[in-house]
């Protein structure tokens, strides 16, 4: 019986073996996971730290708060976004910043009556990749597609991925204050264009909007000389 227990004993010696090597290798794997998990996560909050000042800066921009942001000052906060990007590709927000400052910059030697068309339409391209992504990454953030759209109206592209842009910008952020306006300018600018149907859902997005809000979208709309129906 004793030699029958101990064969038992020496035949079960494999299986427990077998066992802890099974918890060691579970035990690596969850090692390199949390270090991964750690050393993005600090990549990412270095990256955020290391442009905070600046997309605060932007945020002003866009809200048209405070001095009005130079040439100089936008290139120089194209750099340290192009160089945060580097770090943490997959920020959304980042890309729509990256966005906004080649857009503006766009508009800015559009407005000076820059015969640098070149440049212009580099800026332009820039930015509707940069919009491209940020919707990529953030596919229902009104906000991006909106100024997407925009990107590509500029550069007098009215193709398909200009209308997805504008039905996305619509079916998230028709009730969105600061989209509403983008989806105004862009919808009147294209009218005829439009149809019926986004007719009709560009009309319901005005005549639901709060008062000062509809008295600034139908503003928008007589800029363009488009006549809204009981409204």
């Amino acid at each position: 019986m004793r030699d029958a227990s101990e064969a038992g004993l020496g035949r079960s010696e494999p299986m427990h073996a077998g066992l802890s090597w099974v918890a060691i290798l579970l035990l690596v794997l969850l090692l390199v996971f949390a270090a991964l998990s750690i050393g993005y996560g600090g990549r990412a909050a270095w990256s955020d730290a290391m442009v905070a000042q600046t997309r605060w800066e932007i945020r002003q921009w866009r809200l048209g708060v405070g001095t009005v942001a130079s040439a100089q000052s936008r290139l120089e906060a194209r750099e340290e976004l192009q160089a945060a990007l580097r770090h943490t590709p997959d920020s959304a927000q980042l890309w729509d910043d990256l966005g906004y400052l080649d857009t503006s910059l766009a508009l800015e030697l559009g407005r000076a009556g820059s015969q640098d068309h070149a440049l212009l339409q580099s800026l332009l391209s820039s930015a509707t990749a940069s919009y491209r992504t940020a919707t990529r990454l953030r596919p229902t953030f009104p906000h991006s597609w909106a100024y997407l759209a925009w990107s590509k109206n500029l550069r007098g592209e009215h193709d398909s991925e200009f209308w997805l842009a504008f039905d996305k910008a619509l079916f998230y952020g028709d009730t969105e204050a600061s989209v509403q306006p983008m989806l105004a300018r862009l919808a009147f600018a294209n009218w005829p264009a439009l149809g019926a149907a986004r007719q009709t859902l560009v009309i319901a997005m005005v005549a639901s909007a709060p008062t000062a809000s509809r008295d600034r979208l139908k503003a928008i709309a007589a800029n363009h000389r488009i006549a809204l129906p009981n409204l």
